[in-house]
Parts: C-alpha cells; structure tokens; sequence
C-alpha cells in the first residue's frame, strides 16, 4: 500500500517534466516520401536516417512486372512530397499515378536522371532466367535495356545525390 503511494507521488511529481519535454518547440514534418522498388528504398532510407522513413510500394516480394496498387498505396502516393521510382520501363503499374500527381510531389525518376548510365540489357547465368524484355522509354533507344540501374554503383552514387538534393530542398532543416 504504500509502494504504491510512492509510485503514484513519484508519477505525479514527474508529470510536469514530462509535459515540459513533450511541449518543446514544434520540429516541421518529414517530408513524406514514397519509394517503389525494395533495394531503391534501402537507398534513401539510409540517406534520410533517423528524420522519417520512406513508404515502400512494393513489399512482400511482389513484383513490379505485374503488381497492382493498393488503395492504401495510392493515398501515400497522392500525399507524398518526394516519389522515387525507376520509370515506366519496369514499373508500369505506377506510370499512371505517377502521371496523375502532376507538380504537386517532386518525382524522380531514374532513368531520366541526366548522369545515370543506361546499360545493354544483361545476358548470361541467371539472367537467361528472366522472362520478360525491358523497352527502352522514347527517346533514349530502340534497343532492348537493362531497367536495374541501381546494381551500378556508380549509377547508386548518382541516385543517391538526386534524393539527398531533393530531400534538402523539402526539409532543409535536417540537410547535413
């Protein structure tokens, strides 16, 4: 009996130092960023640390070949300040929306980012074992090309400095 009254003197002394902590100065919001593809996700959620976490489309091992947008997925994507896809070439499940966000969200896609290299599509071992040819968009080729950009790492480097200068233009608080 009276332990407990100890706890509960000790909670209520302790109450008005909890309150000054959590009504500390307001921090603005994270942007709200929205990323398509697993090992692109792994990309900027390292680069974006402990100021927010980006939403993955494409969780479970479902593939963009021939994924489909939940609803849930779809309100993310319409409330997102950054996107970050590859294009349409591998993700034509997010063409559309994407398309439909207009200005609202900075998208970046990237294959149309200038210092990405765009590579012949791979041949040989494991991928012969791909059932499907990756067209390029207009404009870049006729011919056939290799949508996993992100296996270059020079190609990594480059995604990584176009997320890091959008992210610093949306939250420049948190820019390092």
């Amino acid at each position: 009996m009276r332990l407990a009254r100890l706890r509960r003197a000790a909670t209520i002394a302790a109450l008005p130092l909890a309150m000054a902590i959590s009504t500390g100065p307001a921090r603005a919001a994270s942007p709200s960023v929205v990323v398509s593809l697993p090992p692109i996700h792994s990309l900027v959620a390292a680069i974006m640390g402990n100021t927010g976490a980006p939403h993955l489309m494409l969780r479970g091992g479902r593939s963009p070949h021939n994924a489909a947008l939940r609803p849930s997925d779809l309100k993310r994507l319409r409330a997102a300040t950054l996107v970050v896809w590859v294009g349409p070439t591998l993700e034509t499940f997010l063409a559309k929306p994407v398309a439909a966000i207009g200005k609202k969200s900075t998208i970046i896609t990237l294959l149309d980012l200038e210092p990405i290299k765009r590579l012949a599509r791979r041949t040989g071992q494991s991928w012969e074992k791909h059932d499907h040819d990756h067209e390029a968009p207009r404009g870049l080729s006729d011919t056939l090309i290799d949508p996993h950009v992100w296996l270059s790492p020079t190609n990594a480097m480059a995604i990584a400095r176009s997320v890091v200068e959008a992210l610093k233009t949306q939250d420049p608080t948190n820019a390092v």
